[in-house]
């Protein structure tokens, strides 16, 4: 990691803290580890105001590029509030 650990914005992460609360009922074994892994790398976190976030740090309705497989995949991490609360996805 760039950064020795995970760096989100505050409002960011107020936003991500209740999607994962509403997201823990989920019953699925593989989404409950995933969120349990997100929880724990939260807490080591630097939580910054939106001007200390560097410029190169993903966030929320950024545009990025995955590689897998020799694949480019475009992808864009997405929320929309307050309906979509329950379904946090990317496209």
């Amino acid at each position: 990691m760039k950064y020795g650990s995970l760096i989100i914005e505050k409002k960011e992460y107020v936003l991500l803290k209740r999607i994962l609360n509403i997201s823990s009922y989920a019953k699925d074994f593989d989404t409950q580890r995933a969120i349990k892994c997100l929880n724990d790398n939260l807490k080591n976190a630097q939580i910054l105001d939106e001007e200390d976030v560097p410029k190169d740090v993903i966030r929320f309705n950024s545009n990025i590029l995955v590689e897998f497989n020799e694949n480019l995949t475009p992808l864009t991490a997405l929320y929309s509030m307050p309906t979509m609360l329950k379904f946090p996805s990317f496209s």
